[in-house]
């Protein structure tokens, strides 16, 4: 009996060494995108959809977080939420890719444009 009690009692360490690891990551994100003035972390019940999102990773993704790099914890957080909405993914695909094309399309012809000129400078002289 004395095992599973002292079985018990270590389980019991451990799930409460991850969850204050796992609190003590959360924090120092936390704070940081409150430092950096992170136009989430002002809003309503961030704080907690925050701890929900820890809470809901294995102790390992608090491990690995990066506290000095706490917008990517709030990436990782919005692509899962679209993950969870397959509509969304293919409209955020969509709408990335447009943007990419129109940044080349642009830069395409603003260089063209500059070139165009530069002949056209050139045959005049």
């Amino acid at each position: 009996m004395g095992d599973t009690e002292n079985s018990s009692s270590r389980s019991v360490d451990l799930v409460s060494r991850n969850q204050r690891l796992t609190l003590d990551v959360f924090n120092k994100v936390l704070c940081g995108l409150k430092e950096l003035n992170d136009k989430d972390a002002s809003l309503l019940g961030f704080e907690d959809e925050l701890l929900t999102h820890f809470c809901r990773l294995p102790t390992r993704y608090a491990m690995d977080v990066n506290a000095e790099r706490a917008e990517d914890v709030i990436m990782h957080k919005r692509l899962l939420q679209l993950a969870h909405n397959p509509d969304k993914i293919i409209s955020s695909v969509a709408k990335t890719h447009l943007n990419h094309t129109l940044h080349i399309v642009s830069s395409s012809k603003s260089k063209n444009h500059s070139s165009h000129s530069k002949q056209n400078q050139i045959s005049k002289v």
